[in-house]
This record gives structure tokens, C-alpha cells and sequence, in this order.
């Protein structure tokens, strides 16, 4: 994969038919440091998400908890009024990416775009 990792998440309200299909197509931005990334979402039939993370972090060197590998993934749908946050620690190709929190925001992607 080159340096990425990807990941998926069952979206049981999806495979439950709570809304109609095109409320599930997703948005997602990556956040590290300063820079904000839009990433491809891919939505597959059973309701998994799948997102391709770049990791940034090399293998070794900073510590696990370093600011510098600290990663936010924000997750927007067009059901959920306000993104999902996942915050995460990149610990290199060789050791992945490690989720150290869920925050749903209070915020709309494009709220928090004008900041």
C-alpha cells in the first residue's frame, strides 16, 4: 500500500436501511499539524467505509505519543448533522496508526473550514 494504511468501519444504521443511500456518501479530511487533506472515501455495499490514511510518521525516532505523530481523521456523512473525529497516533509503516479517541463535533466540516 505504500505507506498507507486502510481501514473500515461497519455502518450498521447503513445495512439497517434507517435512511435512504446517497445520505450515507461520506467526506473525510485528515488534519496533522497545520495541514488539512481531503481523502477518497469509499462506501461498499454492507455499509463498510473504507478510507486510504497517508501515514507521515517514519519508523523509530520520535516518541509514540509525540505531538508530531498526532493525527485527527474527520468523517462526515450527509445523515450525521456533525463529523465524526478519530484521533490517532501514526507510528510508522511498520506499526501503523493507533486510535486514541471517537469525538463526534459540534461543528460542520464547513465550519470548521472557515477556521
Amino acid at each position: 500500500m505504500g505507506g498507507r494504511a486502510e481501514r473500515a468501519n461497519l455502518r450498521k444504521s447503513r445495512r439497517r436501511n434507517v435512511a435512504p443511500n446517497f445520505e450515507f456518501e461520506y467526506d473525510a479530511r485528515v488534519l496533522t499539524g497545520h495541514e488539512r487533506t481531503t481523502l477518497g472515501v469509499e462506501s461498499r455495499p454492507g455499509g463498510d467505509v473504507c478510507l486510504r490514511l497517508p501515514q507521515h510518521a517514519p519508523n523509530g525516532g520520535a516518541a509514540d505519543d509525540d505531538p508530531s505523530r498526532y493525527t485527527v481523521v474527520l468523517i462526515q456523512n450527509h445523515f450525521a448533522r456533525y463529523p465524526l473525529a478519530v484521533h490517532l497516533y501514526d507510528l510508522g509503516p511498520a506499526r501503523g496508526l493507533r486510535v486514541v479517541g471517537l469525538e463526534r463535533l459540534e461543528q460542520t466540516l464547513a465550519e470548521l473550514e472557515k477556521k
